[in-house]
């Protein structure tokens, strides 16, 4: 599991980016799946943890996680902000962006996939993350968690005009002359997140579809497993 040293140094703050070696649970929410999750709450050192999820869509719509609210999931949207101590919220990847967010008294889990990133997903979850928390952009942290990388993103030019809408061209396309270019979806990620006036970003891991340690869609197509991006606040 791949853990952030920005958000290690939160107080109160437990998250973690799991890898191939902890079982996650393949989409669509399960009422079971709470105890699939015991091994990787208890890696997380929160066993026992009630946990939090969404019917994720490719969309921009966030859940605020309300108490006594629905769990199994939310509702549909890719992003979800918790303010309530003692729950992990989380959101499941397999090539697409995880993004992590936390300031104090508050965590964001965000699932940024190209179709969602150009719909302002990012955006709408720090919106909410702030509106939760009464914090500046500039009191909170995140972490971009392991993803598809450019070495392998090649993508047509729906996906390239998607990603225009929210950064410039620069930031994320990487050209190839007489092949379908391809695209730093993360790098795209981090830009708005900094454009926000988020200044403390992190980075982690490698390109999902390169290596085996991850899956990947694009790799393994359907058959492809999850990752999990999980974070919470402690009790």
């Amino acid at each position: 599991m791949l853990r952030s040293s920005l958000l290690s140094s939160l107080p109160g703050v437990v998250h973690g980016f799991t890898t191939r070696a902890q079982f996650i649970p393949p989409p669509p929410p399960e009422p079971d799946e709470p105890a699939a999750l015991a091994p990787v709450l208890a890696a997380l050192g929160v066993p026992g943890a009630e946990v939090a999820m969404l019917d994720q869509v490719h969309g921009a719509r966030v859940h605020v996680l309300a108490a006594g609210g629905p769990r199994w999931p939310v509702g549909s949207g890719d992003a979800l902000v918790s303010t309530l101590p003692g729950t992990i919220v989380y959101v499941r990847v397999a090539d697409c962006v995880p993004v992590l967010i936390a300031g104090e008294g508050g965590v964001a889990a965000i699932h940024a996939g190209w179709r969602g990133f150009s719909a302002g997903v990012i955006q709408t979850g720090v919106a909410a993350l702030r509106a939760q928390t009464g914090h500046g952009s500039e009191d909170l942290v995140a972490a971009i968690g392991p993803a598809i990388g450019p070495c392998c993103y090649e993508v047509g030019p729906e996906v390239v005009a998607g990603l225009g809408a929210q950064a410039t061209a620069e930031v994320f396309l990487h050209p190839r002359p007489g092949r379908r270019p391809t695209v730093d979806l993360r790098a795209a990620v981090r830009h708005v997140l900094e454009g926000l006036g988020i200044r403390r970003v992190e980075v982690l891991g490698p390109c999902t579809r390169c290596d085996p340690g991850f899956h990947s869609w694009r790799r393994d197509g359907a058959m492809a497993g999850r990752q999990a991006a999980l974070i919470g606040l402690r009790p």
